[in-house]
């Protein structure tokens, strides 16, 4: 959970570097797919009290995104995803990530959960039907 206090508008990134054998793929929807090198999967879901726009950067020089670094003066293209938006503060963003062992083609079936003033507050899983929701600075699991 992001939580940004202020006023006025300001640009806002929220980026997830990943190492170089990740393979990125957009989609469906807002959704991420992550694929590893051993064939594992890692979903991610943006959400935020205003619309956010994915770029995915891979070994851009400007301005530089997507780069990894093993040893000093060396440098190495990754893939970079980052979660973008235009607005005025206060904006909370969350980033939903759910990890699966294996191949996956579609998202798990989620249900975003809002509070009374727009803000993402949590997930609801259709399956096993639980459910992750902020409160404050608690995290109920249910």
């Amino acid at each position: 959970v992001d939580d940004l206090q202020g006023e006025a508008r300001h640009g806002i990134d929220v980026t997830f570097q990943f190492a170089p054998e990740v393979h990125i793929a957009a989609g469906p929807g807002p959704w991420i797919r992550a694929e590893t090198g051993r064939g594992n999967t890692l979903w991610l879901l943006p959400m935020a009290s205003t619309a956010v726009d994915t770029v995915i950067s891979c070994g851009e020089l400007d301005p530089p995104r997507g780069w990894v670094s093993a040893a000093y003066g060396q440098r190495e293209p990754a893939p970079a995803v980052r979660f973008t938006a235009d607005a005025v503060l206060p904006w909370r963003g969350m980033t939903l990530l759910v990890p699966v062992a294996g191949a996956s083609e579609a998202p798990p079936p989620v249900i975003e959960v809002r509070d009374a003033k727009g803000r993402p507050c949590g997930v609801r899983c259709e399956a096993p039907g639980r459910s992750v929701r902020i409160k404050g600075d608690t995290v109920v699991v249910s």
